[in-house]
């Protein structure tokens, strides 16, 4: 059977960055203190922020292929063989289930100093 149509797709993903800055001026200088907060979500709760993403380059292999050329050498046929995901009458398990991109759904803390004259 075939893979119905759209359904290797995956949730929405709500990414909120935050910025913290503090001005602190010095005779005619001036410091920018900042804290970049990417991802605050992930931050605050483990289930937020979180980006799903099928096996690189976002393929789903639906079967295995293979070529039979030892029962006949003269006439080698296609072998297929499922996904190991798929039970046998519903196609929608051929698809595997989406794994957690872990480097992209962790937030990231920065601090900077800008000094400015």
């Amino acid at each position: 059977q075939i893979v119905s149509r759209f359904n290797c797709e995956t949730d929405w993903v709500h990414l909120f960055n935050l910025r913290l800055q503090q001005e602190i001026k010095v005779g005619r200088t001036a410091f920018d203190l900042f804290l970049d907060i990417a991802n605050i979500g992930n931050l605050l709760n483990s289930d937020w922020g979180r980006i799903d993403s099928y096996t690189a380059p976002s393929n789903v292999v639906p079967a295995n292929v293979a070529i039979d050329d030892v029962t006949d050498p003269a006439n080698p046929v296609y072998v297929y063989s499922p996904a190991p995901s798929y039970v046998p009458g519903q196609p929608g398990t051929i698809v595997s289930k989406p794994a957690i991109a872990r480097i992209a759904s962790a937030y990231r803390l920065q601090f900077g100093v800008r000094f400015r004259f």
